[in-house]
């Protein structure tokens, strides 16, 4: 998992975690220096998400379970305990980035959950949850506040819920998620407006559509040979990023 915290410009840094079980910070402003932040050998981290301000951090890992981090304490801290929140490996965690109140879970055992993360304890239930009958491969808030949750799953979908009314269904896209051993999973993105999803697609696009579930086009280019598996959206530029597993990223305007 990757996070960029703090300030714009050379004030941001950069969260990582990894199957190592370790939690670091980059700090391109002072030469490149890694930070070790969280440090774990029995732990394999496999989704991470973080405040923008980069004071706690919410680990996820192969078994289900999330836990906090207050990155202000050093890495022999201890964590807070941790909270199972699905049956298999927790695929990502996004914080909703308006509020940072409800933490969106994507689950190894196709479920779709979202938590407070002010109240999330040994104790904790969480405040809505939804089901895909397969695995969910990303959870992702919609980034205007609205509290869309966009999600992918292996299940050949695509979907909207809405979250601020305990993620009732919304869109529904068919889409061939399903893509094998070789290439990464796919994970829709939302757009900078949060007005639609973009995909990667096995035609070796990005496969576009609208957030009430129409096909708005496709990407393609003659020297993106391999399967874009995930993309970025520039915040405030028209810039979209695909990354394959040939490894390069193809920019697209």
């Amino acid at each position: 998992g990757l996070r960029w915290v703090g300030g714009g410009g050379g004030a941001a840094q950069l969260v990582t975690v990894s199957y190592d079980g370790s939690l670091r910070r980059l700090d391109p402003g002072a030469g490149g220096t890694f930070a070790l932040l969280r440090s774990d050998e029995h732990a394999e981290y496999s989704a991470m998400d973080a405040t923008a301000d980069g004071s706690t951090a919410w680990l996820g890992d192969k078994d289900g379970a999330v836990e906090a981090v207050d990155t202000r304490q050093g890495p022999d801290s201890k964590p807070a305990q941790e909270v199972p929140v699905c049956a298999k490996k927790v695929n990502t965690l996004h914080l909703e980035p308006v509020a940072e109140r409800l933490l969106a879970v994507a689950g190894g055992d196709g479920s779709v959950a979202l938590w407070d993360v002010r109240q999330l304890g040994p104790k904790a239930k969480p405040v809505a949850t939804a089901m895909h009958t397969n695995t969910c491969q990303s959870a992702f808030f919609a980034p205007d506040g609205s509290q869309r949750v966009a999600t992918t799953s292996r299940d050949d979908t695509l979907r909207i819920w809405k979250g601020d009314r305990g993620l009732q269904p919304g869109a529904t896209m068919r889409h061939n998620n399903n893509t094998g051993r070789w290439v990464i999973p796919f994970r829709a993105v939302w757009s900078a407006h949060s007005d639609g999803l973009l995909c990667g697609g096995m035609g070796r696009s990005v496969d576009l559509f609208t957030d009430d579930g129409k096909s708005a086009g496709t990407l393609r280019s003659e020297v993106m040979t391999a399967i874009p598996s995930r993309c970025a959206v520039h915040r405030a530029l028209p810039l979209l990023a695909a990354a394959t597993a040939s490894g390069r990223i193809h920019v697209y305007r």
